[in-house]
Parts: structure tokens; C-alpha cells; sequence
């Protein structure tokens, strides 16, 4: 992957194939760059390695978003982007993965404006933003509601996940930038994703602590059953 960003969403099951219609069509408003010019179809032994993506593609996909049964697709734009769309289902969870270049203005209020352009579609319970290049961010790709063992540069939570870790209040005392979502979600900007100083690292693990994550140990946003 050649993209400098990487942006992890997680989304809870339960959203049908018009809501996830509507977030595919989101993220492409959000940045018209995720285009795909290409799709691989993982773990399909018959599939193309790069099958030419096809906009009549875009309907199976958001059908295959609404199921439980794990499967991942990788979208990419090779018309000289460095944009990647991963799409498919986890433990527990939908994930998307978002590979994108360093965007310019403030990092935050761009992810702000992706929560909105997919808003009343299937919305994403949990968002990592982080440097995709970065070894000690290379875990992210496998956290998400069933566990969460760091703290990304800039970690969203959205209500339902923020209700595990005693809510808004609960982080009240977070010392970072913190952007109130609509929808009672919360943004938590802890780092810079391309650097990170002493003060940085301090910063991260006292967000880890009210987030209730210490060594060896993980936090859970799923729901009880």
C-alpha cells in the first residue's frame, strides 16, 4: 500500500443492504478518489487476482456488507491515487479500511465530514485514523469492537461504544482534543499520526488508562448478549 492514512472503521451488524448502499455511496462522495478501478475478491479461489471493477459490482457489495458470514473484498484506484477501499466482514463486526494520501487541513475535521457523508446509512460504531506505514500502528487492523489493546493517533467511539467506558464523562478528563459527534459519538485526537514525541506517548497511555486498556490487557465494546 502505498497511502500514508489509513482509516479503520468498525460497524455492528444489523444494517440491511439499502443503509449499506448508502455508506458505500458516502465514502465515494466523501472522496470521489476511492473510485475503484480494480476489485479482488478474497478467498474466492475462482476469482480474477484484479478483476476490473464494474459499477454493477456496487449492489452484490452492499449485499454482502448486510450478511454474518466473513468474506473481504480489496477495491483500489490505480489512476496514479494511492487510494485503497477494504471491505468485508470480521469477528463481530463489518470493517472497512480506507488507504488514502496525508490529506491537507485539519486531519479531524475531514473524518468529521466522512461520520456525516454516510450519515443514515450503516454507521460506523468505531473509526481508527493512523499512519499506515507505522510499525507500531500496524495492530489497528485487527482491533475493533471485540477488542481495543492501544490507542490509535485519533480513535472514534460513537455512543453505544462509548457507553463501555462510562460514556462522554468518562473521558472528560482525556487530555487531548476531544470533537462531540452528532449523535453522541466522540472523537478523541490523541496524536499526530506521522509523529510522536515523548509527551505524545504520555498523552496515549493516560488515554489508555480511562479507557480501562493496561498491559496485557484489552477493552470490549460489544453489547452483552
Amino acid at each position: 500500500m502505498s497511502a500514508t492514512l489509513c482509516i479503520g472503521l468498525r460497524f455492528r451488524p444489523g444494517s440491511d443492504p439499502e443503509q449499506w448502499a448508502r455508506t458505500l455511496r458516502g465514502l465515494l462522495e466523501w472522496e470521489p478518489a476511492l473510485t475503484p478501478a480494480t476489485v479482488q475478491r478474497r478467498g474466492e479461489p475462482a476469482a480474477a487476482d484484479d478483476e476490473p471493477w464494474s459499477d454493477e459490482l456496487w449492489a452484490e457489495l452492499a449485499r454482502r456488507c448486510a450478511t454474518l458470514q466473513s468474506w473481504s473484498w480489496g477495491l483500489e484506484n490505480r489512476a496514479g491515487s494511492g487510494t485503497s477501499l477494504d471491505v468485508g466482514i470480521g469477528q463481530h463486526q463489518g470493517e472497512t479500511l480506507i488507504g488514502m494520501d496525508r490529506p491537507q487541513g485539519d486531519l479531524a475535521q475531514r473524518f468529521v465530514e466522512l461520520l456525516d457523508a454516510v450519515r443514515g446509512g450503516a454507521e460506523p460504531a468505531m473509526g481508527f485514523l493512523y499512519d499506515c506505514a507505522a510499525h507500531d500502528h500496524a495492530e489497528f487492523v485487527f482491533e475493533g469492537l471485540h477488542r481495543l489493546t492501544g490507542v490509535p493517533p485519533l480513535l472514534y467511539l460513537d455512543a453505544r461504544a462509548l457507553a463501555h467506558v462510562g460514556g462522554r464523562s468518562g473521558l472528560a478528563q482525556a487530555p487531548c482534543r476531544r470533537i462531540e459527534t452528532t449523535g453522541g459519538g466522540l472523537l478523541l485526537v490523541v496524536t499526530d499520526p506521522w509523529q510522536s514525541t515523548a509527551a505524545d506517548r504520555r498523552r496515549a497511555a493516560e488515554v489508555a488508562r480511562l479507557l480501562g486498556i493496561s498491559a496485557g490487557s484489552a477493552v470490549s465494546f460489544l453489547d452483552p448478549p
